[in-house]
């Protein structure tokens, strides 16, 4: 992918076809990133490049569905504690429960973002799931939503951060609307070249290989990570846009946990890195 001398996408000013455009261009593209070396020194060497030009990647993490303590949740915020990395955690409103705020309390670098209402697929058979899909009523989704942000701030309080989640990575343009009026500041979706115009904090990285459920093999979770990182070093992306590296704590089976640590050791290591508090990754 050649560099033009164009400014950086702002991915929120795109057209949905060419937004479409592009996410497919990119998809393809990651997919041919060779990566000869272990996995994980292949992303290390691509960052070798943001260290020679005096530069720094930013980085954040994601994990979703969280409802309730558990043993995954467990071994996740161990992880986040031995890594010492700041951790957002997509909590579902309707069914996230105390005991989940209990167990978050004294987690210092951990902040909670809004997953939807209630995780359920409202699409059309046929159709990829979301929750917030085409076919839904905006006053509907503003009660649900509404009800959400209430329930996470009396689980939460100021740990609950005005980001809206969407369950599936998708958020039906006509309710994009809702989502201002009640106060959310920021998106989280998966991957760049979104069309919607409202500021987002996305997610590249899945450690989760979803159509055949099972652990991402570590080379197509190196892809995805070199892949973003060079979107923003070749300027197609702000570089300031930071890369998210999206985990599933109940999904994990040993190899996904090994890989999510793996990398984000990697990651956290090495000096063009670095991991913002989330607070001032939200800021207004």
């Amino acid at each position: 992918m050649a560099r033009s001398g164009r400014e950086p996408v702002r991915t929120s000013l795109l057209s949905r076809g060419a937004a479409r455009l592009a996410r497919a261009a990119s998809h393809r593209w990651t997919g041919m990133i060779s990566v000869a070396v272990p996995a994980w020194d292949a992303v290390a060497r691509e960052l070798d490049l943001w260290q020679r030009s005096g530069v720094q990647a930013r980085f954040w993490w994601r994990d979703d569905d969280a409802t309730q303590e558990s043993r995954p949740l467990d071994r996740l915020l161990d992880l986040r504690r031995a890594l010492d990395l700041p951790l957002a955690i997509a909590a579902i409103p309707a069914s996230a429960t105390p005991a989940l705020a209990r167990r978050l309390n004294g987690e210092a670098q951990v902040r909670v973002l809004q997953h939807g209402w209630d995780h359920r697929n409202h699409a059309p058979d046929g159709r990829p799931k979301a929750e917030l899909a085409r076919s839904r009523d905006e006053r509907e989704v503003a009660r649900e939503l509404a009800a959400g942000r209430s329930r996470m701030a009396d689980l939460f309080g100021e740990r609950a951060l005005p980001v809206l989640v969407p369950p599936y990575n998708f958020l039906a343009p006509h309710l994009l609307g809702v989502v201002e009026r009640l106060g959310f500041r920021y998106l989280s979706l998966l991957g760049d070249f979104q069309s919607l115009a409202m500021p987002s904090r996305n997610v590249h990285v899945d450690v989760v290989d979803w159509r055949n459920g099972r652990a991402e093999e570590p080379e197509a979770i190196a892809r995805q990570a070199i892949a973003a990182l060079r979107l923003r070093r070749m300027g197609f992306i702000d570089r300031e846009l930071p890369v998210g590296i999206m985990t599933h704590h109940l999904r994990h089976g040993e190899e996904a946990w090994l890989s999510t640590e793996a990398l984000l050791d990697r990651l956290r290591r090495h000096g063009a890195a670095k991991f913002p508090p989330l607070d001032a990754l939200f800021a207004s």
